[in-house]
């Protein structure tokens, strides 16, 4: 069975990006596309002491018609793709990260409807990116205009030098080379200057990837920068972010670390988040 991408859809027009970026993967790809609604948030609503309202109805006729709206857009840009729509009352973090098994990836917007719904769908990107067992990416703004006509595609693979991540330098390396994007690999650290040795690092943590992709074109860059500042400074300038996802230091409430989230809040382009399998 082939694994489908899975968008998160709540009828923002993030959401639709979302559906954008993932309609035109699935396309590359061959693969089919499955477009998730949670309604659990509108379902009910508490009136005052022991007096709840159940909005479910009314709810499931508002998901079909956003799922409807968010299928067309997605053949518009894939007629050949099959695009399945699932409407659940689940919660919306859970509802995407318990199909993540069965998912090649998952693609959600970085902001909501406004004011709540906007503070929720950054919840559930977090939650999603921090939780989700395949690869998760949060699409911040699209690259169209940014960049000066001089600059080529390029996708940003951030290499953690005391655990390189071959998970993320996999998906990276595929990624440019199934779009014919040039990759650069960047490796910051905070400590004392050695740029022999970071770049050693580096060099390293590619080893075999390069002869892997030979038609990859690959950059190297190493600084004596905080990573996460790094990375999200350069994000203007590239069409995709790739890092993996940093759950060594998880905690109840902060399943991802400081870069990750970094990115999730500033970059300005869309992110992958890849878990080491």
């Amino acid at each position: 069975m082939t694994k489908p991408i899975i968008v998160g859809v709540d009828g923002s027009a993030s959401s639709l990006e979302a559906v954008e970026w993932a309609a035109e993967k699935a396309g590359g790809l061959g693969v089919p596309l499955t477009l998730v609604y949670s309604w659990f948030s509108t379902s009910v609503a508490a009136m005052g002491p022991g007096v709840v309202v159940d909005y479910s109805d009314n709810a499931k006729a508002s998901a079909e018609g956003i799922l409807a709206g968010a299928k067309s857009r997605a053949q518009a840009i894939a007629p050949q793709v099959t695009v399945d729509v699932v409407s659940t009352p689940e919660p919306p973090g859970p509802a995407l990260v318990d199909r993540s098994d069965d998912a090649r990836e998952i693609a959600v917007g970085s902001r909501g409807l406004g004011g709540f719904a906007s503070m929720l769908l950054g919840s559930v990107g977090l939650y999603v990116a921090g939780h989700a067992t395949c690869p998760v990416v949060v699409v911040r703004g699209m690259a169209d205009g940014r960049k000066g006509p001089e600059e080529l595609p390029k996708i940003l693979l951030g290499v953690d030098g005391s655990k390189p991540d071959a998970a993320s330098i996999e998906y990276a390396f595929e990624e440019a080379s199934r779009r014919g994007w040039h990759l650069e690999a960047v490796h910051a650290w905070t400590g004392a200057p050695d740029e022999g040795d970071e770049e050693r690092v580096l060099s390293e943590a590619l080893a075999g990837w390069r002869e892997k992709y030979p038609d990859v074109q690959v950059y190297l860059r190493i600084a004596q920068e905080a990573p996460h500042r790094l990375l999200v400074d350069l994000s203007p300038h590239v069409d995709l972010v790739v890092v993996g996802a940093d759950r060594r230091n998880a905690t109840k409430f902060l399943a991802l670390g400081h870069v990750n989230h970094a990115l999730l809040h500033h970059s300005a382009c869309p992110i992958a988040v890849v878990p080491e399998i």
